[in-house]
């Protein structure tokens, strides 16, 4: 996978690290453990937001089902398919809102690279070798964050244009109910 301009190839960072006196070593650990706690709160965040969709775009389905006597004779037959579609939408919405919190394959932190046995010797060199097993880890989730986001912009999406087909079926009910027509004097 090829990296965007702000970011950097292992050996680079391995390079850099390199550079670094001990004290500078322990801030790199340090805001290493921060950005996992950041992006652990990310994947968190996200999941929610998917379920959250998931179960709304559910509600709007159950609702479509369950009220299907009520508005098919309240609508004109010509938008009975666009709450057809809508109903599909958040089907589909809540669909792509779960597929989202799938979990790919991930890596994590192996006991080599907590117990890495040619560190041993100089704890800084550990911890340089942490900072740079942190920023692999931390480049891996933030990738997986980003085709979370994507399941979940598609989720939204569906969820919107359903909203708006649903928007325009209950325009063409409240247009059509007896009670405005006779407040309009129209009917």
């Amino acid at each position: 996978m090829p990296f965007p301009e702000n970011q950097l190839d292992i050996k680079e960072v391995n390079r850099r690290i390199d550079l670094c006196d001990a004290q500078m070593v322990n801030q790199l650990y340090d805001f290493g453990l921060s950005l996992l706690r950041e992006i652990d709160q990310r994947f968190e965040y996200l999941d929610k937001k998917a379920t959250s969709i998931a179960g709304f775009c559910g509600a709007i389905a159950a609702l479509l089902v369950s009220t299907v006597c009520s508005w098919a004779g309240a609508l004109d037959p010509c938008v009975v398919p666009v709450v057809l579609v809508a109903g599909g939408l958040t089907l589909v919405g809540s669909g792509l809102a779960l597929w989202g919190t799938f979990i790919s394959t991930q890596d994590w932190f192996s006991p080599n690279d907590w117990l890495r046995e040619e560190c041993f010797k100089d704890s800084v060199e550990l911890k340089r070798y942490w900072v740079s097993c942190i920023y692999k880890i931390r480049q891996t989730y933030r990738d997986e964050c980003d085709r979370k986001a994507v399941w979940i912009q598609r989720a939204e999406i569906a969820l919107l244009v359903a909203g708006g087909l649903l928007l325009v079926a209950l325009l063409d009910a409240a247009w059509r109910s007896p009670a405005l027509l006779h407040r309009l004097s129209i009917g």
